[in-house]
């Protein structure tokens, strides 16, 4: 028998298969959360897929797992809120934010890639804001293992606003769409709304992904410059491969730009740079929260 989680009714987020709340595990003084699945829905993929993708700075960690009658719960660190949720709050992101937010997301897939998986979610919801102000990717409940012609079985599943082309028209698709998602998802907190949205319906959304020019908003921003154009444009291909090479994207003059020596990954994982945001301690639990107790009887990853 394992540690005692006690699990707080403050709701931090709420996705396709669960709920997150902040919870203590007794014995642990560090900051957690645990997803807690919806009726009907099991979070054992996701834990399988937490225990393959293991630690990274830019990834958010697994702690503990619960495997209970009433289904599996993953505690996890407990982050300060989703770039959807400071999105919906504080309004767009700046150019240096963008930047960083698509480098330090950028080494996150690298990761999991080099690991022989794509995330197959990737969305502002699921890129977490740490409290050290920078940001993690989370979610790995549709994790895809690739195959050895660096392909995978698509099966649909997943936000089709962040679908690339071809999820719509192959089979097969590549480590490119989660770069096609990362990089709609930047637009998106950048520019103030997604760039291939219809606001009337669904299906004229998938035109727009399949044939239609990512659009800009002018609306509280200054016109996008060309090397905006020119970095964006370039991981929107509509044949992936047209698409840049992803490691690439330092050389861009969007990134190039960014301080008088360029930019460099390097620097920016040793700090070089600042953090995403300003530095935000969590807050603690409530004590009037009410609390659950439950056995957790197994092991981070």
């Amino acid at each position: 028998m394992g540690p005692k989680t006690g699990q707080s009714n403050q709701e931090l987020g709420c996705g396709s298969f669960g709920s997150v709340f902040p919870c203590e595990v007794k014995s642990d003084l560090r900051a957690l959360c645990v997803k807690w699945p919806h009726h009907g829905e099991d979070l054992s993929s996701e834990l399988k897929a937490l225990s393959l993708v293991g630690p990274h700075k830019y990834v958010c960690q697994m702690e503990y797992y619960i495997d209970s009658p009433k289904g599996i719960f993953l505690i996890l660190e407990r982050q300060s809120c989703s770039l959807q949720s400071r999105f919906s709050k504080l309004g767009c992101v700046d150019a240096r934010q963008a930047r960083l937010i698509f480098a330090q997301i950028h080494l996150a897939l690298s990761y999991v890639h080099s690991l022989g998986f794509i995330h197959h979610d990737v969305k502002s919801e699921n890129i977490l804001i740490s409290p050290s102000g920078n940001v993690k990717l989370a979610d790995f409940g549709l994790l895809k293992k690739i195959r050895k012609d660096c392909y995978v079985e698509y099966d649909y599943r997943g936000t089709r606003d962040y679908f690339a082309p071809e999820c719509f028209s192959s089979k097969f698709v590549s480590t490119y769409v989660d770069y096609w998602a990362l990089t709609v998802s930047i637009m998106e907190l950048y520019y103030g709304f997604h760039p291939f949205e219809h606001p009337c319906t669904p299906r004229l959304t998938k035109n727009n992904i399949l044939y239609n020019a990512p659009y800009y908003s002018l609306r509280n921003k200054p016109p996008h410059t060309a090397s905006e154009h020119e970095f964006f444009l370039a991981f929107l291909e509509k044949n992936p491969d047209d698409r840049r090479n992803p490691p690439s994207f330092s050389n861009f003059a969007f990134f190039s730009s960014f301080t008088k020596d360029g930019f460099s990954i390097s620097k920016m994982e040793r700090g070089h740079y600042g953090s995403v945001f300003q530095p935000s301690p969590l807050t603690a639990i409530p004590k009037n929260h009410k609390k659950l107790t439950v056995p957790c009887v197994g092991g981070g990853a």
